[in-house]
């Protein structure tokens, strides 16, 4: 049997609050992934072989997850979460 598992990586990032962040996805595998990150209003997609380019700017501190839709589950070969992290400068 073969498996795929889905992961951002990395995992995590590390950025500060209140500067303006401009997050680059490279889509390696697997067609399109949706993705978001409700607490940071952050959403959009990546495909395989693309670029997708998404710029916020975080106004509280905390750890955020960056959710992707299409591996939610371990059916769906994820789950597929990684964390944004926002501290204070």
């Amino acid at each position: 049997m073969e498996v795929e598992a889905y992961r951002w990586d990395p995992g995590t990032i590390v950025v500060q609050k209140g500067e303006s962040i401009r997050l680059h996805l490279h889509g390696l595998h697997g067609k399109v992934h949706r993705f978001s990150s409700p607490g940071l209003n952050i959403k959009g997609m990546v495909k395989k072989g693309e670029i997708t380019t998404v710029t916020f700017q975080p106004n509280r501190n905390g750890t955020f997850e960056l959710i992707c839709h299409d591996h939610l589950t371990p059916e769906t070969h994820g789950p597929m979460i990684g964390y944004i992290t926002v501290i204070n400068p």
